[in-house]
């Protein structure tokens, strides 16, 4: 419920979660792997392309990591689209182990 009112208000329409557990992109090795949280199927409001993007979860709650987040919310906004070579992707993802994480996702994932 929550992805679908974050996705709306952002002017995107959720059309499904997936959850895969442990993915193995065979292409390149059975070897190459990861796990993601969860496969989100979407598309912008005024398009008919669809649109993927990996769900990673996080749910530090200490007083520093609300800072952090809500520092970071506050800049940049909930919802931003970036790359990994943007510098908004080094802000959005200040810590380099969740970057990391991330990025390997997004490499075994394609």
């Amino acid at each position: 419920f929550f992805l679908a009112v974050f996705f709306n208000r952002h002017g995107l329409e959720l059309l499904r979660i997936n959850n895969i557990g442990l993915a193995v992109n065979e292409a390149v090795s059975k070897r190459f792997a990861t796990s993601v949280d969860g496969v989100v199927v979407y598309r912008e409001s005024q398009s008919n392309f669809l649109k993927f993007a990996l769900l990673e979860i996080k749910t530090r709650s200490g007083s520093e990591a609300i800072k952090k987040v809500t520092y970071i919310a506050k800049t940049m906004g909930s919802y931003i689209k970036t790359n990994s070579r943007e510098v908004d992707f080094l802000r959005a993802v200040p810590d380099k182990s969740y970057r990391l994480q991330l990025l390997h996702h997004a490499a075994v994932m394609n």
